[in-house]
């Protein structure tokens, strides 16, 4: 009985520990294609004000892109838009083309991975 129980605590522990290690190192990251609506051509960073990694997201977006380079959709402002294109998760960087259609990155890439996927546009 007691070694069931000992068993249990450390398998809990050890999903802990998986859970906190890829939070804090993104690796999480999902990059889709897809159709976007309502929404202008070119990159754009969805976040919301509650968000502590986004701020550090846009900072790498904005060396990449440069200041007007991108646009921001934040929650707060507008979640219909969010509703609208399905994005579940934040932060999250799009490159839509003229069509409509595009990438989404959902979770937070590293830089080097995220300047190959813009281009330097």
């Amino acid at each position: 009985m007691n070694l069931e129980r000992l068993l249990i605590v450390l398998a809990v522990i050890a999903v802990a520990v998986a859970v906190a290690k890829i939070q804090n190192r993104g690796v999480a990251v999902v990059k889709r294609r897809r159709s976007f609506v309502g929404i202008a051509p070119g990159v754009v960073v969805f976040e919301s004000s509650s968000c502590g990694r986004c701020e550090a997201v846009e900072s790498v977006v904005s060396s990449i892109a440069g200041e007007g380079g991108y646009s921001v959709v934040r929650w707060d402002d507008h979640p219909d838009v969010f509703r609208d294109n399905g994005i579940d998760r934040i932060p999250a960087i799009a490159r839509i083309g003229e069509d409509g259609t595009g990438w989404l990155v959902s979770g937070i890439p590293s830089a080097r991975r995220l300047r190959g996927w813009l281009g330097n546009p």
